[in-house]
C-alpha cells in the first residue's frame, strides 16, 4: 500500500515526523537528538553541534574536532546513517539510477539536435531530443534579439540560443571508477563532437 506522500508525488514529504520517531527511540540524550535533528536539516556537523548547545564559548576549530567526535560516536552515528538510508530509498537513489544519470550526463551531446544551416551557423532542434539528451543539459537559455534591417522601421528578429551540457569528463571519471576502469590519478578524455558537427556542416554547404 502506497503512503499519502508517495501518492501525492513528493517522496519526502512527511519524512521528518518519521524521522522524529527513529530519533526519539534510539536512546540518544536530548542534546545528542538535537545534534542529530539539525544534521538532517543542515547536513552541516558544525552548525548541528552549536544548534545542540554544544561548544557555545569555544573556537571555530574547537568547535569542529567535537562536532566531528560526535559525528562519528556509533551511537549517534548509526541513528544518521539510518535517517540518510531512508531518505535514499524514499527518493529511490539507488546504485543502478545514480549510474544510469552519470551515463547520461557522461554521453550527452548537443552534435545530435544541433542543425547547421548552409551558412555555417547552428541552432538546436528540441524535437530530435531524447530523454537523455534532456537529462544532460545543466543549462539553457533561450531569447529574441532584435537587430538592425534592411528597413529602419522593420528589424530583424534573431533567435539566440545558449545551451551547456554537464561535466561530462568528471562524470566519466566517476562511471569509469565505478566499473574499476581507472585507479589513482588517471585520466578520461571526454570527446565533444560539437565543433566537429559544425566543420562538417560547413564542408557539406561548400564552405570550406
Amino acid at each position: 500500500m502506497r503512503t499519502t506522500a508517495e501518492r501525492a508525488g513528493q517522496p519526502l514529504d512527511g519524512i521528518e515526523e518519521e524521522e522524529r520517531l527513529i530519533v526519539a527511540e534510539a536512546g540518544l540524550n536530548d542534546r545528542q537528538k538535537l545534534f542529530v535533528h539539525s544534521y538532517m536539516r543542515t547536513l552541516n556537523v558544525s552548525r548541528a553541534y552549536k544548534d545542540a548547545g554544544y561548544g557555545k564559548s569555544v573556537n571555530s576549530k574547537t568547535i569542529s574536532a567535537g562536532a566531528h567526535q560526535l559525528y562519528n560516536k556509533p551511537a549517534v552515528n548509526e541513528v544518521i546513517k539510518t535517517l540518510l538510508d531512508g531518505r535514499m530509498r524514499r527518493i529511490q537513489a539507488t546504485p543502478k539510477r545514480i549510474e544510469d544519470e552519470l551515463a547520461k550526463v557522461a554521453f550527452a551531446s548537443l552534435g545530435r539536435i544541433m542543425v547547421v544551416q548552409a551558412d555555417g551557423s547552428a541552432y538546436l532542434d528540441f524535437s530530435r531530443a531524447d530523454e537523455a539528451d534532456l537529462a544532460g543539459l545543466k543549462k539553457f537559455k533561450c531569447e529574441v534579439q532584435y537587430k538592425p534591417g534592411d528597413d529602419p522601421d522593420d528589424p530583424k528578429q534573431v533567435l539566440k540560443m545558449e545551451a551547456e551540457v554537464g561535466d561530462k569528463l568528471q562524470a566519466l571519471i566517476a562511471l569509469a571508477r565505478i566499473h574499476k576502469m581507472l585507479g589513482g590519478d588517471d585520466g578520461v578524455v571526454a570527446l565533444v563532437d560539437i565543433a566537429q558537427a559544425i566543420r562538417d556542416g560547413r564542408k557539406r554547404a561548400g564552405l570550406e
